[in-house]
């Protein structure tokens, strides 16, 4: 895997990836055109088993991890085709909100209402 060139790269350092590394990662992902690698350096073990299920998630194409001469794992991921939705400062109507108030109204046996 060290032949494959990345066209970016992360220092993920020892954040996990709910601990910050998304933080770091979606940004460079979005930078990327469809099909362009990312390389993330993580200190972090448990990494090597959450970002391959986050890639699945979020539909990028995980291609695999190798152990750095420092001790740390290069992970290298490949942006997916579609797109990515993020939150912006334009709001849109939540569903089922045509007031366009960001609260969907959702009914729920035992509860008159619940908002999402």
């Amino acid at each position: 895997m060290s032949d494959r060139l990345a066209a970016a790269a992360v220092d993920g350092g020892d954040l996990p990836l709910g601990g910050g590394l998304l933080a770091l990662v979606r940004p460079a992902l979005d930078a990327l055109e469809p099909g362009g690698v990312l390389a993330v350096l993580s200190s972090v073990p448990g990494v090597r088993e959450d970002l391959p299920a986050w890639c699945r998630l979020e539909r990028h194409a995980y291609l695999g991890t190798e152990p750095t001469p420092d001790g740390r794992e290069r992970h290298l991921l490949e942006r997916g085709p579609l797109p990515t939705l993020r939150a912006t400062g334009d709001a849109m109507p939540a569903r089922g909100d045509p007031r366009g108030t960001g609260v969907d109204r959702v009914s729920c046996p035992r509860t008159t209402s619940v908002f999402v």
